[in-house]
């Protein structure tokens, strides 16, 4: 990674091209001290989140639940429908809920929704009844959004492929995107629009 950031640095350098990473919240502190590391204290390197950019780009907005808002709104869920549950009863704690969201998160961001997972046709009992709670769950955590005029990460992401396509200084800069472990229906629309706007793009997924 650092001998990318740094390549790309170089070019920069030559063709008044900046650059710009996109990664995963888990390796944002890594790709700071790579770049560091990499080309020192250069302000034509910048590392960014998705949902980091997209505050950049338009303001913050301050009814949007991070993942860990989330997984407490989800952990309140799971006590208030405990006796609806079946298999899931026992998932009060915050690791749990933390789990349940990510699976949550997982679906909205590919575009499942609870309905599309009441909609299946299980094979077996447990499944079934898995099936069941999630999607309990997970159209009692919409439900919890309207009611309280929250917006889930997942759907203030889905601004984001507009902004990058009409972002000046993503059509200038050279664009690397790195992690990304689980590439979701989101995270593809925004490296798509990378590919048709930026300047030049590599990815490195790890």
């Amino acid at each position: 990674f650092r001998d990318i950031i740094a390549s790309a640095a170089r070019v920069g350098g030559k063709s008044s091209e900046n650059v710009v990473v996109f990664c995963e919240d888990r390796l944002s502190l890594a790709a700071e001290k790579a770049v560091c590391e990499a080309v020192g204290g250069s302000f034509s390197v910048s590392v960014y989140t998705l949902s980091r950019f997209l505050s950049a780009e338009r303001g913050r907005a301050e009814n949007v639940l991070t993942s860990q808002g989330s997984a407490m709104a989800l952990r309140s869920i799971i006590d208030k429908n405990a006796q609806k549950l079946n298999l899931f009863k026992k998932l009060s704690a915050t690791g749990a809920a933390q789990e349940v969201y990510d699976t949550i998160a997982l679906l909205y961001s590919s575009g499942v929704s609870a309905e599309d997972i009441s909609a299946v046709e299980a094979q077996g009992e447990l499944l079934r009844r898995k099936l069941a709670d999630l999607s309990l769950l997970y159209s009692e955590y919409v439900a919890y959004l309207r009611e309280n005029g929250l917006v889930d990460r997942n759907e203030y992401l889905r601004q984001l492929p507009d902004v990058i396509s009409s972002s000046a200084g993503i059509a200038s800069s050279h664009v690397i995107i790195l992690g990304f472990q689980a590439f979701t229906s989101s995270v593809r629309e925004c490296v798509r629009a990378c590919i048709n706007t930026a300047a030049h793009v590599s990815g490195l997924f790890i």
